[in-house]
């Protein structure tokens, strides 16, 4: 994480091929573990969740915290907290880029004044994972722009059409854009893993499969997917087209909620009780009777 590197005429600097997929521009956020000005007090301003980060920038011009910058692989501990009085928020721990104008670690503290806490975490939790396979777990040092800034073209302002491995960011929770004269590019590309890819100098997503299919990663060990409906007992799944196919061996109970599943190996997967938020994608092809023996999922 960078300090007072992510703004620049009072709009956020981003880096080519980096996207934003969400915006809020009603966001607290309070820090504990670092003495300083900087992170005295409560800070106040807009909120951006990136292919590969995620941006704040103050309203205030006169704090010594104007923007901060949080690449996913400096974050650790993100959680997202649901109180009985008061209003949700997400907590984490941030490690600080070398060259980032601080040093250590942080802790923050996320409040949206509009809501929609719930969502924004689980959007960044969502946008982390996906950047994670790209590896890298040290955060690179902060090095300045070496070329010109520009103004950035709308492709830069929300997420792709196309969606991101068959997630779509919930931007009918964040319907905002950000100011059309607030958002600034550099020529350099992000020197941290993302949801893109690599270098995309046009500023859109990575290629995406044919209609019905989703793009998602090999399966290994480890990995969540999402499934809107499974039938308990031992599962047997294979890699077909992309989609990760359940089959039913033993058909038993029917589960009438969205459940995650966790792959233990290559011929077991566990079920992990959990209800998550219903998604149908508009590909979806679920099953019509109870005796169905293939199930699609879509991934988490």
């Amino acid at each position: 994480m960078s300090l007072n590197t992510a703004h620049l005429n009072g709009g956020v600097l981003i880096h080519n091929g980096e996207q934003i997929l969400l915006y809020s521009d009603g966001v607290s956020i309070e820090w504990s573990g670092q003495q300083g000005n900087s992170f005295y007090g409560v800070k106040k301003g807009s909120i951006y969740l990136t292919t590969h980060r995620v941006i704040f920038l103050n309203k205030s011009s006169a704090d010594e915290m104007l923007s901060f910058s949080f690449p996913f692989v400096t974050l650790s501990e993100v959680e997202i907290e649901q109180p009985v009085f008061g209003a949700n928020y997400i907590k984490g721990k941030v490690r600080a880029q070398p060259n980032g104008n601080w040093i250590g670690e942080a802790k923050f503290k996320m409040t949206f004044k509009h809501g929609g806490a719930i969502e924004f975490g689980q959007a960044l939790l969502r946008a982390a994972h996906f950047a994670s396979r790209g590896g890298y777990d040290a955060p690179p040092p902060y090095v300045p722009p070496q070329t010109q800034w520009y103004a950035a073209a709308p492709p830069a302002y929300a997420p792709s059409a196309q969606g991101y491995y068959g997630w779509m960011p919930p931007t009918n929770v964040f319907p905002q854009h950000p100011p059309t004269d607030g958002v600034f590019m550099t020529d350099a590309p992000p020197p941290y893993p993302g949801i893109v890819p690599g270098y995309q100098p046009n500023g859109y997503g990575p290629p995406q499969g044919p209609p019905g299919y989703s793009q998602g990663p090999p399966m290994y060990p480890g990995t969540a997917v999402m499934v809107v409906r499974v039938l308990l007992e031992q599962l047997v799944f294979n890699n077909h087209h992309n989609l990760l196919v359940l089959q039913m061996p033993k058909l038993t109970k029917l589960l009438n909620q969205p459940t995650i599943i966790k792959i233990v190996d290559h011929h077991r997967v566990m079920l992990l009780h959990q209800p998550i938020m219903k998604v149908h994608p508009p590909t979806a092809k679920l099953p019509t009777r109870r005796n169905s023996k293939h199930l699609q999922a879509y991934w988490k």
